[in-house]
């Protein structure tokens, strides 16, 4: 699915943007980062889709609810 590749890449840059090297921000980036089935995103994207949103203005939310998915753990 092209919008995964898409949402995992511009995932990695804004954890490797937002979190630096201390050992806190090193076990954020793996939770965040370890690559999973990604449903939350597919979902949203497949929502944006629907309603013939673009994929761009729909991935800060996918990045957002993957993030909170991913504290929530």
């Amino acid at each position: 699915m092209k919008e995964i590749e898409i949402f995992e890449k511009e995932l990695k840059r804004f954890v490797l943007n937002r979190y630096k090297e201390s050992n806190i921000e090193k076990v954020k980036k793996y939770c965040i980062l370890s690559r999973g089935k990604r449903i939350r995103p597919a979902l949203c994207f497949e929502i944006a889709k629907h309603y013939n949103q673009d994929i761009k203005q729909t991935m800060p939310i996918a990045i957002a609810l993957e993030i909170i998915h991913s504290a929530s753990l």
